[in-house]
């Protein structure tokens, strides 16, 4: 089972970004949060639903 983890905040410098990988995170989002940003990370991480 793969989990992705993503952080969402008002911290977008480029130390902020390298301490959230540090910690674990595989995506940073910065506020406010443009929609189509979502829209495409949550289309790479989604399962597949099979009938």
């Amino acid at each position: 089972m793969v989990v992705t983890v993503s952080d969402l905040t008002g911290y977008g410098q480029r130390n902020d970004i390298e301490r959230a990988v540090a910690a674990g995170f595989d995506h940073h989002l910065v506020k406010p949060l443009n929609p189509d940003q979502l829209t495409a990370l949550l289309g790479g991480v989604a399962p597949t639903v099979r009938h």
